[in-house]
């Protein structure tokens, strides 16, 4: 019986020290426990945080800024800046700023752009004019966007000219004008260097 008893008080002893190293290690484990978990309210401040930091760093995709908008020459070298470099856009990119462009073409009068480029001309029968353009395909080639352009100077189409769809760049700056009493916008160029 004494054995009995002893046995008892052993288990008893055993149990007593696991009871407490268990709420030593759940203490332990309380202190490294992540912060309470965020209410709206406080996510709500963190996203606003969140937010201002980003408005901080923002960086706009294109600025154009008039005071050192630089003269055409029509003859840039690569190392000139331009208001707008088509060539270094996606076709994504290059069709929104087009677009803009078309709505409101009194805000890109007289900028220099480049613009990299297959040569596209089409003769209108009705005006009896050709119109000359530079183009920029999509990745699958099933949708183009482009500008028209004036070639500045005296030139016959076609032996003048590059062939029809070949790689151009032109270099010039952004225009408008009245043909058949409609607003024409387009590139002043002095050159069209072939690719």
């Amino acid at each position: 019986m004494k054995q009995f008893i002893l046995k008892e008080l052993v288990a008893l002893v055993l149990i007593t020290m696991l009871l407490i190293s268990c709420n030593e290690k759940k203490s332990a484990q309380a202190q490294e426990l992540p912060p309470a978990i965020e209410t709206p309210a406080t996510q709500d401040t963190a996203m606003e945080q969140q937010y201002n930091e980003q408005e901080q760093n923002y960086v706009p995709l294109m600025t154009v800024d008039d005071s050192q908008s630089p003269q055409n020459t029509g003859t840039e070298k690569s190392s000139k800046k331009f208001d707008i470099d088509f060539s270094k856009m996606n076709y994504t990119m290059m069709s929104a700023q087009i677009f803009d462009m078309m709505i409101e073409p009194e805000s890109y009068i007289g900028k220099t752009v480049k613009f990299t480029g297959q040569f596209l001309s089409t003769f209108d029968e009705e005006s009896r004019i050709r119109f000359y353009s530079i183009l920029k395909y999509d990745a699958t080639a099933c949708c183009q966007t482009g500008l028209p352009f004036i070639w500045e100077g005296t030139h016959d189409f076609p032996e003048d000219y590059p062939e029809e769809l070949s790689d151009i760049e032109i270099c010039g700056t952004l225009q408008q004008k009245q043909i058949n009493g409609m607003d024409f916008f387009y590139i002043d160029t002095k050159e069209i260097k072939r690719l």
